[in-house]
């Protein structure tokens, strides 16, 4: 589990072969554990002391098959899409079986379960198709009808809502959903205006200014700044009118350490909340604008023209600058 979580939180590839896990955890309380020592147990079908764990182990294991079947790719028969999908689609049924049998489950441990299933689910479905890593070319199919957009959208929101009173003693668990915010902010790279547009950059607002207080690196900003610099983009193209709307970007990001070093001032984790990029903002007691946080690493090829499917080099973009960044 620390190995998956490091790999999600850092955006890196995970250590261990999903191979290396022969033996998923036994869906069972904890007053059953010492029957196993003297008896085979069976897991149960039912909400048990255990069951979140199992999830997490089966959400574990899809990821890294995913991953896994991606190292394979052909991009001539694209073979490996529908083996990632059934990958997929073994952890959806898991999901899926598990809510069948809480279906009458009442208490904290239930609705835990409930939504910590739905949410892990639509972030896999969006890991699937943009990885937290970069690889040689994208493995989605053009043909893949999913909106990568409404996808991550739908993870912040879902990750922002208020905590259930239910699911206090758990509130601890959230994690900063870097991932799916940066994802949004690429994709609004391309869409920066309409319906959904609007809805998603609301949503990636929001979640700015939540995130920044909170993301481990926030004073170093090795972590953090390839995000605000994503952000202060989006910004910047949303302030143009949409029928002058460049949808270009780099092909490729070449960024010396210099540029980074002098992008942000170090400053405490509290005071990276959000607010318009504005460099002729001034900073207030509480906010910290990032003022010059948009460098090169966004401007110097402006000359590629991303269409609809070519998307996906606005997120390799991101990924690249997030790998000099020294992530």
């Amino acid at each position: 589990m620390l190995d998956t979580h490091s790999s999600m939180d850092r955006g890196t590839v995970t250590m261990l072969h999903s191979s290396a896990f022969r033996s998923p955890p036994l869906n069972i309380n904890d007053c059953d554990i010492p029957l196993v020592y003297n008896m085979s147990v069976a897991s149960s079908q039912g909400l048990t002391e255990m069951s979140h764990t199992a999830m997490t182990h089966a959400a574990m294991i899809c990821q890294r098959r995913m991953h896994e079947y991606s190292l394979g790719a052909d991009y001539s028969t694209w073979s490996h899409w529908p083996m990632m999908l059934n990958a997929l689609s073994d952890f959806k049924g898991h999901v899926e079986n598990d809510i069948r049998n809480l279906e009458n489950a009442t208490g904290p441990l239930a609705t835990l379960h409930r939504v910590s299933g739905a949410k892990i689910l639509i972030s896999l479905q969006l890991v699937l198709r943009r990885p937290p890593y970069r690889q040689a070319r994208n493995i989605v199919p053009p043909w893949d009808d999913v909106d990568i957009l409404e996808a991550a959208t739908d993870v912040l929101e879902r990750h922002i809502q208020p905590v259930n009173a239910e699911l206090t003693p758990w509130a601890w668990k959230n994690w900063v959903q870097w991932h799916a915010l940066a994802v949004t902010l690429a994709e609004l790279l391309v869409r920066s205006h309409g319906a959904l547009s609007e809805r998603a950059f609301l949503v990636a607002s929001q979640s700015f200014t939540k995130y920044a207080a909170l993301v481990a690196d926030g004073g170093s900003g090795m972590f953090w700044r390839p995000i605000a610099r994503l952000m202060r983009r989006v910004q910047r193209l949303r302030r143009s009118p949409p029928q002058a709307m460049p949808q270009l970007l780099p092909e490729s990001i070449n960024v010396g350490q210099a540029h980074l070093d002098n992008a942000v001032p170090d400053v405490p984790p509290g005071n990276l909340a959000f607010s318009d990029f504005d460099d002729q903002s001034a900073p207030t007691d509480e906010q910290y604008m990032f003022t010059n946080e948009e460098n090169q690493s966004y401007d110097h090829l402006d000359s590629i023209y991303i269409g609809e499917n070519t998307r996906w080099l606005a997120w390799d973009c991101f990924l690249q600058d997030l790998d000099f960044a020294g992530v």
